[in-house]
């Protein structure tokens, strides 16, 4: 959703927003998005829809839309993940790293050893601070505030390529991979098996 109560529906082909008053509208490349469909959404505290897909990432701010790519310093074209810091600050993810556009915007590299390539596929920040990016084929990265980076993936017991990572209410560390669904326990991931109880 967003401010105005309306609701983005989209697939990597195709993004559609539903107007509360207004109805259906189609956002294509003629409205102002760097390209069709999206990837990821997210809006941030000042409302503003963060768009992003295959060709960069698209601001929609007061239903004005601005568009990033390489030549406004991201690391790549192709966005595959955006998340809003809780200092405000954006971090996109990309194929091979992250970009953290803002009034310099800097990218990170970022694929883990003995990799030739990874997708940032999704990105969540714990309250203190630490930044983690589930890089699918490289495995979950953690990024200290202090700059230092770490990597968990099948010796830490996570299974597969990892596709998402968030934090439950009492803090503990979740990842969904292509082989299910891991939890940390200490300093390993136990698989979490979920059964079927006819519901």
């Amino acid at each position: 959703g967003d401010p105005l109560g309306g609701l983005y529906l989209g697939t990597v082909r195709r993004l559609l927003y539903l107007h509360p008053l207004l109805g259906l509208e189609e956002l294509t490349d003629r409205s102002g998005l760097v390209s069709l469909g999206l990837s990821d959404i997210m809006v941030d505290r000042e409302g503003s829809v963060w768009i992003a897909n295959y060709r960069g990432t698209s601001k929609l701010a007061s239903r004005h839309l601005r568009s990033y790519g390489t030549a406004d310093g991201l690391r790549k074209e192709e966005v595959s993940a955006v998340l809003q810091r809780a200092d405000g600050s954006i971090v996109l993810g990309h194929e091979g790293g992250l970009s953290f556009p803002g009034t310099h915007t800097t990218a990170l590299p970022l694929t883990g050893p003995g990799k030739e390539w990874s997708r940032a596929m999704d990105l969540h920040e714990h309250p203190a601070g630490v930044l983690w990016a589930a890089m699918d084929r490289s495995g979950l990265a953690r990024l200290d505030p202090d700059g230092a980076v770490t990597w968990a993936g099948e010796a830490d017991g996570l299974e597969g390529p990892v596709y998402a990572v968030v934090h439950d209410r009492d803090g503990r560390l979740w990842a969904g991979t292509s082989e299910g669904l891991y939890r940390r326990e200490g300093r390993r991931f136990e698989r979490i098996h979920l059964h079927d109880r006819g519901q």
